[in-house]
């Protein structure tokens, strides 16, 4: 059955929040494809806002895991579920407001410390999802069975590194043949990990396509990390992105760990993009929510863990974030992010047979209602330092194909998920 009316709902108490509860349900609208109005009407749905959740929200005051019951939910005086609040909690990541949020030597949001790890789960699980389905039960409308979608990215950190990192790995093996190999190669070939036109190729073999995030600065920067090592500036660099562009292929910014402001970076960009991703993933969603609205981005694709795979927020879509400090909806999307190849290589130790296995799991768990994020580095399509890692790409590609799942743009992801804004 599917509901071609409008669906009206209001609000059983008084409430300074209903800007709040109109997002969470602006959020299910989206999630459902559904229209929902907030208009009394005879026969309307009714919904309960609890301002004591909101005030605690507003006055900084903690809400630990405590504040939630055993099913991770929040509860209304009656004992039933706040829907409200609990989606609100879940969905703006509010656990990692708290003062003694765990950070990790990045200052980024750990995995270990947040609200899934203190529930004892190995990765995030999709909590928004299970109260959208139940409260749509409760009203007696289907729910929603859409295939999901792909959304395919690479972070661009490092194109001229290949013949060290990956030379390195072959010398810790002990095969210096090899390595001598490939740093002549590096110098007579060209840098292995320029190779946007073979991933691209590779992906157009599966009848997909991608986003590269281009970082718009170069260098170290002092006790935080390293930016990239190339410049768009580069001659060689602007006709690999002129010729990924003609080819259909998507670029954003890779925001830099510099202090400059995103809208700083942008104006550094040497091209018209609409979305952002983090480099290292370090950021702040408070402050992100800020960066981006600044910027005048239409999407950002950071919100995920870099230790495991998952639903960071606990819904699997995009949405469109609520601005705390100024109490309204945000101006661009947020697609979260759910696999990324260093968290298996890097954090979990896998080896790409262990990787896939994940992989293809989850894509085996999401197949409906989700946009399954993927982010694959340049610097792992050569089997060096990241031996099995090329392979597992294809192999996943594969999996896409014969699942007959759609990969899409920002610039689809936005116009399906800010029309509404």
């Amino acid at each position: 059955m599917q509901i071609n009316s409008p669906i009206y709902y209001s609000f059983k108490n008084d409430s300074p929040y209903t800007n709040e509860a109109i997002w969470v349900m602006n959020v299910l609208s989206s999630y459902a494809g559904i229209e929902l109005i907030n208009k009394q009407e005879e026969k309307n749905i009714t919904i309960e806002i609890n301002s004591v959740f909101f005030d605690k929200v507003y006055s900084k005051s903690a809400i630990s895991e405590a504040f939630l019951n055993d099913e991770m939910e929040i509860s209304l005086s009656d004992g039933s579920i706040d829907f409200i609040s609990t989606i609100f909690y879940f969905l703006n990541c509010l656990w990692e407001r708290e003062q003694n949020a765990t950070l990790d030597h990045w200052g980024r949001s750990d995995f270990s410390g947040s609200i899934w790890d203190k529930f004892q789960l190995k990765r995030p699980i999709k909590k928004v999802n299970q109260l959208f389905d139940s409260l749509l039960k409760e009203w007696g409308i289907p729910l929603p069975k859409k295939p999901s979608t792909v959304f395919l990215s690479h972070d661009i950190d490092v194109v001229y590194g290949a013949y060290l990192e990956d030379g390195m790995a072959l010398a810790k093996k002990g095969q210096y043949g090899k390595m001598l190999k490939q740093i002549k190669d590096h110098f007579i070939k060209g840098p292995q990990w320029f190779n946007f036109r073979t991933i691209a190729n590779l992906e157009l073999k599966y009848g997909l396509n991608s986003t590269f995030f281009w970082i718009p600065l170069k260098g170290k920067v002092e006790g935080v990390g390293k930016n990239a090592d190339y410049s768009l500036k580069n001659k060689a660099i602007s006709t690999e992105i002129n010729w990924l562009k003609n080819e259909g292929f998507s670029h954003g910014i890779h925001k830099s760990i510099a202090s400059l402001s995103l809208k700083e970076e942008v104006e550094l960009m040497q091209m018209d993009i609409l979305s952002n991703r983090y480099h290292y993933l370090k950021f702040d969603f408070e402050h992100l929510k800020k960066e981006m609205n600044a910027a005048g981005l239409l999407m950002d694709a950071s919100l995920g863990y870099a230790e495991v795979p998952g639903y960071r927020n606990g819904y699997s879509l995009p949405f469109i974030p609520f601005d705390l400090e100024n109490r309204t909806p945000c101006c661009f999307v947020e697609v979260p992010l759910t696999i990324m190849d260093g968290t298996f290589s890097k954090y979990q130790k896998s080896s790409g047979k262990e990787a896939f296995a994940q992989i293809s799991d989850f894509i085996d768990e999401n197949e409906q209602n989700c946009v399954i994020s993927i982010l694959w580095h340049n610097s792992h399509f050569t089997d060096f330092k990241y031996e099995g890692y090329p392979e597992v790409y294809e192999q996943v590609l594969k999996i896409i194909q014969v699942k007959s799942l759609k990969s899409v743009s920002p610039k689809e992801l936005i116009e399906r998920y800010l029309k509404d804004a």
